[in-house]
């Protein structure tokens, strides 16, 4: 693990303002004495100087505050320099205006011009020669790594992971070589790297410069190209490692051997779909808002986001209280878990919830409480009606019954020509929804959407897991395919559907292409250079192959945004869905029958 990067930023936040005023009062009076005692020959005023040095040093500090010195730059940084210059550029032009204006204690117009140039060129040169040192007592005493990198790909990424390097005291990997995707005539060099090559010359380049590492650093890859590069790595006997983020890169400290297993990103294998909050702000500021499930993967990104459109009040309902601190403590730094706005209560308990709308009185709600591991719920259905089927009953009635203005359900792609247990008591939900549409005054919908990466037990965290425990990674099949997306992405077009989506419908993101599981496991195991196996453990009861995000009797409809589709939900009386007997699923199957479904299996609860 290397060790944190050494601090190269503000160690010199104290000493910064007092060179700046020290090199101001110099320049001041040098400038003073060669003007009037050398070139006028006569003295100079000292009364005179010190007012305008004392003017320069109050400019100076008041506006440095503001532009410089409480912010945090990496010393000598071009942020830095073009904040110093702005700020004494600020101080001559004022001492400029005393000048013109007639002030008592002015200097002459060449005394100012002169002080202010000096005193940049001082400013700034103590500065760079201030990093000049730490980089060179930095280089002293980093530990060489023994693994030596290539990187393909030039852009911003291929610079901050060039930096990050640079200020870490034990780099895992030193970076020998870049490759562009096409040479030019004139040689390009970053952070004195230069681009040998593009990636036809891997082989090659890898063996001349004695490289063990390949690292992806291109942004907008796809999937395939990803796998190709994987597959020549490999067949170079080059370890993968893929870039982050720029966030995560920018945050990076001891981590950096992390950059080893590919990244949420990379498996979407497409664009992540940006959502401007401006348009669904509108939705949620000064609304009381309320979510079920808050303690989830989406229930408690739901109110992060939320909580920065500025409502009048989030409620953030679970019935696990450790969720409940966990969220409190992402929020607001701390969890003392004394505000009423955490709502211990479980969907299941409709007296619970009355009590909850009754006190808080929301007017957006966004239903994100369920069951959603398809393997337990085929060995317990009867939990997946209660929850799924009658804990969401339970909140569209106390919905209804407390006039909400909005309710979103959140759905599945398994709802769409469901075949287990979780898909048809999801679908049951978008029916559930969709009729309370029909008879409530608010605006009733729900989102569909598949699998999400970053959530609690989505494949990469498994897969790492296994990686890191040496165990062989797991596959169902060798042809197994899914719909992904960041948790912050769904949540994002979430939002964007709650504000548009008219009543009754169920509204389906894009997912863009499935993506094959396998070749992300075998992409994991290239990169971690480690000789792990892959097993295919086979279907389970209830899985299918490849998820589908349209029932085939459904028809989209495109909306206003790109990345949402709308399609109708079939008329159903959801109330006879409390009739349903947990030992009998035999009603939940002819009700699905009715919609025109694909003929499900027969299942026993």
């Amino acid at each position: 693990m290397p060790k944190p990067p050494i601090n190269k930023f503000r160690d010199h936040q104290a000493l910064a303002p007092l060179a700046d005023i020290l090199i101001w009062s110099f320049s001041l009076a040098a400038a003073e004495y060669f003007r009037y005692h050398t070139i006028a020959g006569r003295s100079t005023d000292g009364l005179k100087i010190q007012m305008t040095m004392g003017v320069a040093v109050l400019i100076q500090l008041g506006t440095g505050y503001f532009l410089l010195y409480r912010h945090r730059w990496r010393v000598g940084s071009l942020e830095e320099i073009v904040r110093l210059i702005t700020t004494e550029s600020m101080v001559g032009a004022t001492l400029l205006v005393f000048v013109l204006s007639g002030f008592r204690a002015q200097v002459s117009f060449g005394v100012v011009i002169s002080a202010t140039s000096f005193t940049m060129l001082a400013s700034v040169g103590i500065r760079i020669g201030y990093r000049l040192v730490v980089d060179k007592q930095l280089g002293r005493r980093r530990v060489l790594p023994s693994e030596r990198a290539l990187v393909y790909g030039v852009d911003s990424r291929t610079v901050a992971l060039l930096d990050v390097l640079a200020e870490s005291a034990a780099p895992p990997f030193s970076v020998v070589g870049l490759l562009d995707t096409s040479l030019s005539k004139n040689p390009l060099k970053i952070r004195n790297v230069s681009v040998v090559g593009t990636m036809a010359d891997l082989e090659n380049v890898a063996r001349m410069l004695s490289c063990t590492t390949l690292v992806i650093a291109a942004s907008g890859l796809q999937r395939k190209e990803v796998s190709s590069i994987s597959q020549r790595a490999a067949s170079a006997g080059l370890r993968l490692r893929i870039l982050p983020s720029l966030h995560q890169l920018a945050t990076a400290s001891d981590e950096l051997d992390e950059l080893s297993s590919p990244q949420y990103e990379d498996v979407l294998g497409r664009a992540v779909v940006a959502v401007s909050s401006d348009e669904y702000r509108s939705t949620f500021a000064g609304m009381r808002v309320l979510v079920t499930g808050a303690g989830g993967s989406i229930g408690s990104e739901l109110c992060r986001q939320i909580a920065r459109l500025e409502p009048e009040a989030l409620i953030m309902l679970d019935r696990d209280e450790s969720a409940l601190h966990q969220l409190q403590l992402s929020l607001d730094g701390r969890a003392l878990l004394q505000t009423r706005n955490l709502v211990v209560a479980d969907i299941r308990d409709r007296e619970a919830l009355a009590s909850a709308f009754s006190e808080h009185r929301p007017t957006v709600v966004l239903h994100a409480a369920a069951l959603k591991h398809l393997p337990l719920l085929e060995m317990y259905p009867g939990e997946a009606v209660k929850s799924n089927v009658w804990g969401t009953l339970n909140v569209l009635e106390v919905s209804s019954t407390h006039r909400v203005e909005v309710f979103v359900n959140i759905s599945t792609d398994k709802a769409a020509d469901p075949i287990s247990v979780l898909g048809y008591s999801k679908r049951l939900a978008e029916i559930a929804t969709a009729d309370f549409a029909r008879r409530s005054p608010g605006r009733y919908c729900s989102v569909r959407f598949g699998n999400v990466l970053g959530s609690r037990g989505s494949i990469l965290t498994t897969f790492r897991e296994q990686l890191k425990n040496g165990l062989p990674l797991t596959v169902t099949d060798p042809k197994v395919s899914r719909y992904f997306m960041l948790v912050e992405e769904s949540v994002e077009l979430i939002l964007q559907a709650t504000s548009m989506g008219s009543s009754g419908e169920v509204l389906v993101l894009d997912m863009g292409e499935p993506v094959l599981i396998a070749d992300v496991a075998r992409e994991m195991i290239a990169a971690s250079g480690k000789s792990i196996e892959l097993v295919f453990t086979g279907l389970r009861p209830g899985e299918k192959v490849a998820e589908v995000l349209f029932s085939t009797t459904e028809t989209p409809r495109a909306t206003s945004h790109a990345a949402i589709s709308a399609v109708e939900v079939p008329e159903q009386d959801s109330q006879k869905f409390r009739h349903f007997p947990t030992e009998d699923f035999a009603s939940t199957l002819a009700t699905l029958r009715s919609m025109g479904s694909k003929q499900p299996r027969a299942i026993e609860v």
